[in-house]
């Protein structure tokens, strides 16, 4: 997916409304506005706090999954200074594991 994808996908997970034809967008309880406005997903780790918090308990839990597979990967796990944790993720890391939640995570980049 592109950054742009990715955005507008959990930008629309987390409510938001998008006409992508005009460029358009509405955040929940709000304006209108350019398209551009949605919150940067891929570089704050804030907008992804906000967005994790839209989860069901179960979704949180399967995030947590999907994080550590992201970030660790599926190679053998063997804790020590060097290894990557969790907890230090960065907001596309993030944003990935989010996707990959709900499903919406694809490889291919003609899809969205």
């Amino acid at each position: 997916m592109t950054s742009e994808q990715q955005r507008i996908a959990i930008a629309e997970a987390c409510g938001w409304q998008i006409i992508k034809a005009t460029h358009h967008a509405k955040p929940p309880n709000g304006e209108w506005q350019y398209l551009y406005r949605i919150p940067n997903y891929l570089n704050d780790l804030n907008a992804m706090h906000e967005a994790w918090q839209t989860l069901t308990p179960s979704q949180k839990t399967r995030f947590e999954s999907e994080l550590y597979s992201v970030v660790i990967g599926q190679a053998d796990y063997n804790r020590n200074d060097d290894s990557p944790y969790i907890t230090n993720a960065t907001a596309a890391q993030r944003a990935e594991a989010f996707l990959r939640t709900i499903d919406k995570w694809t490889t291919n980049q003609n899809e969205a």
